[in-house]
């Protein structure tokens, strides 16, 4: 763990470190990788925490049973939907979020758009008597609009999606229904967290080993051209890039609170600029300086193995 911790602590300050690791002197970064994954995946799959808590609390079990009518059923039967109450039976939406006129998309003076910054008033409304149409959607301003023979719903973008009634499938909506599938699925809020950790050392461990390959073609080109390392091989670039992974979890974390840390374009000119500081030579570089278990060498850089130098 001290290996690790000061690994950690170099790879972010140690200009020395990178010269070793441009040499063949450090390990590859293989093992360090994992282990700062692991770290990065535990602290993602803790944030989902809330999450699991806001599915496994019967207070939120509740919460999501009340927003159906207590008198209210919905049939489904050969692909046709009717209900117990008249229509159109509206259900408000309880959640509604206004924004402030200066945030609403006016949708460029479409009138078939629906505003897509703005929570509908309603959740649903069901009206099974009348043909569909865009306007009809905006006059009940609601989410979710079921029709004798489809569901219609708002998407994210403003759009909406026309779902067909299976013709194959016959059941009774109310609360009891909605009760009973809580009480069925609600085990699977306790294993999202693990779910995220597993997914995060396993798949997502390959996967970043697989992207880390593009980024280390980006210092490869980059070490060739600004810094004069003609003969350095595409292993090393490869090795520099998984220990600057460090910075770039770092950024990861940041993104969580500043959004624009986050996208990729940003963190290319951060990790080139980094890439250039830890790389470039200077004489004053402070060579025995190294992490604890490891003997110190003197540093043999590809140029000079090339150059049969030492």
């Amino acid at each position: 763990m001290k290996r690790f911790l000061e690994t950690i602590k170099l790879s972010l300050s140690s200009r020395a470190f990178y010269q070793r690791v441009l040499s063949g002197t450090e390990p590859m970064g293989f093992k360090y990788f994992f282990w700062l994954n692991l770290i990065f995946s535990a602290v993602i799959a803790c944030t989902f925490i809330p999450i699991t808590y806001s599915i496994v609390s019967p207070k939120a079990h509740q919460k999501v049973v009340e927003t159906i009518p207590a008198d209210l059923e919905v049939y489904l039967k050969e692909g046709k939907v009717s209900i117990n109450q008249p229509e159109p039976y509206v259900v408000e939406n309880k959640w509604k979020n206004d924004f402030d006129s200066t945030t609403i998309q006016k949708c460029n003076g479409d009138s078939k758009c629906i505003d897509k910054n703005k929570d509908p008033e309603n959740l649903v409304v069901i009206d099974t008597q009348t043909p569909f149409s865009v306007e009809q959607m905006l006059q009940y301003d609601t989410a979710v609009l079921i029709k004798s023979d489809s569901v219609i719903t708002r998407k994210a973008n403003g759009n909406t999606e026309i779902i067909q009634n299976p013709k194959d499938f016959n059941f009774t909506f109310n609360r009891t229904w909605v009760q009973e599938k809580i009480n069925a699925f609600s085990w699977i809020g306790y294993i999202i967290p693990f779910a995220i950790f597993g997914l995060g050392i396993t798949i997502g461990f390959a996967f970043m080993l697989l992207a880390y390959l593009l980024w280390a073609l980006v210092a490869w080109a980059f070490l060739y051209l600004f810094t004069g390392k003609k003969a350095l091989s595409f292993k090393r670039a490869y090795s520099v890039t998984l220990y600057s992974t460090t910075l770039f979890f770092i950024l990861e974390a940041i993104g969580i609170i500043i959004p624009v840390v986050k996208g990729n374009v940003v963190q290319l000119i951060i990790f080139t600029f980094f890439l250039y500081y830890m790389t470039r030579v200077e004489k004053n570089i402070e060579k025995h300086e190294h992490i604890p278990g490891t003997p110190t060498e003197k540093i043999v850089s590809d140029d000079d193995k090339n150059n049969g130098t030492m």
